[in-house]
């Protein structure tokens, strides 16, 4: 057997339909394997609130006593 009948043998193996069915299915099996491996659930973490985002030129924030404090002042002025 020569080297261009063992290319020409080679080359009938390698392009028949079967070759290529079963090369393509263990292609997808293994992806398919290497996902299941690589895939981990999302952990259930508490949740963080919400920040409240303060720009700058905004009001101060008011504390609870300052807050009562300017009620007063306002239900005063009414009277």
């Amino acid at each position: 057997m020569s080297f261009f009948e063992l290319f020409a043998l080679l080359k009938k193996i390698i392009l028949s339909p079967e070759v290529i069915i079963i090369t393509i299915i263990i292609a997808l099996y293994m992806n398919l394997v290497l996902y299941i491996v690589r895939y981990r659930k999302k952990s259930f973490r508490a949740k963080k609130p919400w920040r409240k985002v303060i720009r700058k030129g905004s009001e101060p924030i008011l504390t609870d006593a300052e807050d009562d404090e300017d009620d007063d002042d306002y239900l005063e002025d009414d009277e």
